[in-house]
C-alpha cells in the first residue's frame, strides 16, 4: 500500500515538473536597436510613445551617465511621457492556467537624483498588474524588479487579448530601464492533476495484479 502511495506521489510531482519545464520566455528587449550615439529621443523598435511628454527613448553609454551589463543602450523615460510595446516584438496573448514573469532593471542616470518609476502588464488596453517603486541610487543596473500576473476566472473576457508592457515614470524625473524578460509558465488544472493521480493508481494495480 505505502509502495501504491508512492507511485501515485511519484507521477504527480512529475507532472508538476513537466509544467515548470514548460516555461517559455515569449518577450526580451534590452534596447539595443536602434543604435545611438549619447542621449535621445529615440524610440526603441518595437516601442510607442504615448502622453504629451515628447523627452524620453534611448540612451547609449557614450553618455557618460551610467553603465549597464546588459549591451550599451538603455530606454529612459521623464514626465508623463510612457512607452508601450507593440505587437511587432511582442504578440503573445493572455492565456488561460498561465503565470506571467516580467522582469526588469532599473537604475537613475548620473546627472538625476530622486525620481520614481511605475510598469504596467497590459491585455489588449486593460492593466493587469503594475509595479511601482523609487529609482535606485545606483548607476549600474544592479537592481531587478519583477511584477508577476496569474489570469483567474475574472480575466476570461481578457484571454486571447495581446499582452503589452507599459513604461515610465511614476509622475517625476528620469529612471531609466534596461533587460526586460516576460515569462510565461503553464500550469496543470485540477483535472488534469486528478487524471495523474489516477494514472498512478491504475499503475500500482497493474503492478499488484
Amino acid at each position: 500500500m505505502m509502495k501504491c502511495m508512492s507511485i501515485a506521489a511519484t507521477v504527480l510531482v512529475a507532472g508538476f515538473v513537466v509544467a515548470s519545464a514548460n516555461a517559455a520566455l515569449i518577450f526580451s528587449d534590452s534596447f539595443e536597436n536602434p543604435a545611438v550615439t549619447g542621449l535621445t529621443n529615440t524610440n526603441p523598435t518595437g516601442w510607442t510613445e504615448l502622453g504629451g511628454n515628447t523627452s524620453g527613448g534611448i540612451n547609449d553609454e557614450d553618455s557618460g551617465k551610467f553603465t549597464t551589463p546588459f549591451g550599451s543602450q538603455v530606454l529612459w523615460a521623464n514626465g508623463t511621457n510612457q512607452f508601450i510595446t507593440t505587437s511587432s516584438i511582442l504578440s503573445a496573448v493572455l492565456t488561460a492556467n498561465t503565470d506571467y514573469t516580467l522582469t526588469f532593471y532599473v537604475a537613475k542616470r548620473s546627472d538625476v537624483s530622486g525620481g520614481n518609476y511605475k510598469v504596467e502588464l497590459l491585455a489588449g488596453s486593460t492593466v493587469l498588474n503594475t509595479v511601482t517603486g523609487t529609482t535606485p541610487n545606483n548607476t549600474t543596473f544592479a537592481n531587478q524588479v519583477t511584477l508577476l500576473f496569474s489570469p483567474d476566472a475574472g480575466h476570461a473576457g481578457l484571454l486571447g487579448q495581446t499582452l503589452a508592457i507599459r513604461v515610465g515614470t511614476n509622475g517625476s524625473y528620469q529612471p531609466q530601464f534596461d533587460n526586460f524578460e516576460l515569462d510565461a509558465t503553464l500550469v496543470p488544472e485540477p483535472a488534469s492533476l486528478v487524471l495523474l493521480g489516477i494514472g498512478g493508481a491504475l499503475l500500482c494495480g497493474r503492478r499488484r495484479s
